[in-house]
């Protein structure tokens, strides 16, 4: 018999570490029973099962369906998917038959990176989990913010026999000196890896039925999901336990249920009675999930969508039913992004997508089923990461259900360098703007900088980008008014960007899914072909980035009115007819200002010489003089405007006018109205 030998895992070409598993996970019981965990599961895979059998795991009086027991392995090289049935990997059985541990070691270094590198660490002496950690994130780029991720790899190595560990520091033994001499090993990063960097994990297609529902729902439109506040599922919170639960409820409601038999249902999950109030509870949550349908007084059946996911058992399908379900659930992966974020900003943060925000219960709730999923990880009590399964799923919601969540401090605006993020100012957003135009090797830049661009006018924005997906959206109005669009940027050297870098077509599917009224087309210049194409298309504005980055600079000192953002966004006028009409209505807006100012001059003027009583016709005459061009309509609405209550910064009596407070108390009167309710938050605004 041939004994097996390292592969590919040893002395072949290594795949690099960013597109090897940062995860190496443990399988359920105690550290030094792993191996055998490993072992049993092996054996009850033998040649291989229906990912959606059911098998005794991790002990004989267990049963998990296949899916879930080998979910955590996925990607660290000891099962493989062949069709809907889950195997064994070759190396996986040849180390189940022969007990050598190198083997085992050697696919996980193939598959998961700073497994061999963290051997190499050790060669030169003992190192503890803080500085493997420090040596992971410094040397090798990792965003890890805890010494999980390595203690899990040295339990790993511990148990195979590579390392010992006492007096808190991991040491190389003879075994895994010998392993390290025939290990091709990653090189150091230098710096933290992106999303885009990172492996990306495949997503299976959604069920029929789950598609089905995406559809209905965006139909309706996705602001009418509900908000689930109140989400209890009795069971337990580990090993999918919640998701244990919900199966159980949902499975155990068919063909359908009344409320005292889904009592009997959760006594089961709980393994208590549970109170008559709490299966109401629960009952609520379910439906509110979307998993249960009520056809009756006292009778609920199971979704159709539910059905598809029971009889799939992926969790992803589930993922996707919640999603359309409630508010704030796959918007936390836009939220999350590449960080580490608290509960207690994604409480914060939930106003965004929930009128009034979400309890820490309800968002703790999301939290452990996204967790349940595979969608996220818990790094502290506190804190939570997108995994990259999470990431690729985000990646495949549709982008109008999830745009409302903005992920602002902590997501797409918060990543880049200046000129992003919520407390850029709109000199650095209008420079990154001109700079990320021009910045053709690196088009994301400028996606990015158009998006944050935008979001600096008042909109509200995500960038996206990717594959088959347009590079950002935006929004403005509320309600049926609320009208979307889609971002496109395109970047260019030098010169005006070819018709041949624009698909139109491409344009006009991304605006389909996005459900978007129009396309914003962003660059620094066109040719004439583009224009061309764009006028025919009829649904796509063409935007100078020099004309936008104005726009953001002129903000400062002239409010964005409608008119000027209809002149903006609308796509028949083309970009030198725009320009002329956005400099004129600028203009305007800065004689209306300066009409403004000259009223409240010659009221103060007055006040210093008299009581400061002018009427309407005196007014008029004090700006013919010499201020700007205007009439008494006008000069009416400034009136108004500074008498209005919540200013109080001139009375009127008897056709006669004067002001009531001097010139910097004006100034702060009118600022804080500026920044009164009737304004976004700062956080809101970030």
């Amino acid at each position: 018999m041939t004994t097996p030998s390292l592969d590919s895992t040893s002395t072949g070409t290594l795949s690099p570490l960013a597109s090897r598993s940062d995860s190496l996970p443990l399988l359920p019981g105690g550290n030094d029973q792993q191996l055998a965990a490993l072992r049993r599961l092996i054996d009850q895979l033998g040649t291989g099962r229906e990912a959606t059998d059911r098998i005794a795991w991790p002990d004989e009086g267990d049963s998990v369906t296949v899916r879930d027991a080998v979910r955590r392995l996925g990607s660290v090289g000891v099962v493989a998917r062949e069709g809907s049935r889950v195997v064994p990997t070759a190396t996986a059985l040849d180390w189940r038959r022969t007990g050598q541990h190198d083997l085992l070691v050697g696919t996980f270094h193939r598959h998961v990176a700073f497994v061999g590198e963290l051997l190499a660490a050790l060669s030169d002496g003992p190192l503890g989990l803080e500085d493997l950690l420090r040596l992971g994130k410094e040397a090798y780029g990792f965003s890890w913010q805890t010494v999980t991720p390595v203690r899990q790899r040295t339990i790993w190595l511990r148990v195979t026999g590579m390392i010992a560990y006492f007096d808190g520091k991991a040491r190389l033994t003879d075994a895994g000196r010998t392993l390290l001499g025939r290990l091709v090993l990653g090189e150091p990063a230098g710096g933290a890896r992106s999303p885009e960097e990172s492996a990306s994990p495949s997503v299976a297609r959604a069920a029929a039925a789950v598609t089905s529902l995406w559809e209905e729902r965006a139909t309706k439109g996705w602001e009418t999901r509900g908000t689930g506040r109140n989400l209890y599922i009795p069971g337990s919170k580990d090993d999918n336990g919640r998701l244990r639960a919900l199966r159980t409820l949902v499975a155990g409601s068919r063909p359908e249920v009344t409320r005292e038999e889904f009592g009997q249902l959760c006594d089961k999950v709980s393994g208590k009675p549970v109170a008559v109030s709490s299966v109401s509870t629960v009952l609520d949550a379910v439906s509110a999930l979307g998993l249960l349908t009520r056809v009756g007084e006292n009778a609920w059946t199971p979704a159709a969508a539910a059905e598809a996911w029971l009889a799939e058992d992926d969790p992803l399908d589930l993922a996707r039913i919640i999603h359309s379900a409630i508010r704030y659930f796959g918007e936390i992966l836009a939220v999350l992004g590449t960080e580490t974020v608290s509960t207690s900003s994604l409480v914060r943060h939930s106003s965004e997508c929930v009128d009034d925000g979400l309890t820490p219960a309800a968002v703790n709730a999301r939290l452990h089923l996204l967790e349940s999923c595979g969608l996220v990880k818990k790094i502290t009590s506190k804190t939570y990461q997108a995994t990259p399964l999470g990431r690729a799923f985000l990646r495949t919601l549709p982008p109008d259900s999830v745009i409302s969540a903005l992920p602002r401090s902590t997501g797409a605006a918060a990543d880049c360098a200046p000129g992003h993020g919520p407390r850029a100012t709109a000199e650095e957003v209008a420079a990154e703007l001109e700079i990320a135009a021009r910045e053709s090797e690196d088009h994301v830049r400028l996606e990015k900088a158009a998006v944050a661009a935008l979001e600096q006018l008042g909109l509200e924005g995500v960038h996206l980008g990717g594959s088959g997906r347009t590079d950002g959206a935006v929004r403005l109005g509320v309600g049926l008014r609320k009208r979307t669009f889609a971002v496109e940027a395109k970047a260019t050297a030098t010169g005006a960007v070819e018709r041949k870098a624009v698909d139109l077509e491409g344009l006009a599917e991304h605006r389909e899914k996005l459900k978007a009224e129009a396309t914003l087309l962003i660059g620094p210049a066109f040719h004439e072909r583009v224009l061309t194409a764009a006028r025919k298309d009829g649904k796509v504005a063409v935007l100078h980035t020099g004309l936008l980055a104005a726009v953001v600079r002129s903000r400062q000192t002239v409010p964005l009115t409608g008119e000027l953002l209809d002149l903006l966004l609308d796509p028949a006028r083309d970009p030198a007819t725009r320009e002329k009409q956005i400099e004129a209505a600028r203009q305007e807006e800065e004689r209306r200002f300066a009409v403004e100012r000259a009223v409240v001059d010659a009221l103060l003027e007055e006040a210093e010489y008299s009581e400061g009583w002018l009427t309407l016709r005196d007014l008029v005459r004090d700006l013919r003089k010499g201020g700007p061009a205007t009439d008494e309509g006008e000069i009416q609405e400034v009136l108004n405007f500074l008498a209005f209550p919540r200013i109080g910064a001139v009375e009127e009596k008897n056709g006669q006018f004067r002001v009531t407070v001097n010139r910097r108390t004006l100034v702060h009167l009118v600022q804080t109205m500026g920044r009164s309710r009737l304004t976004v938050s700062p956080e809101e605004a970030g």
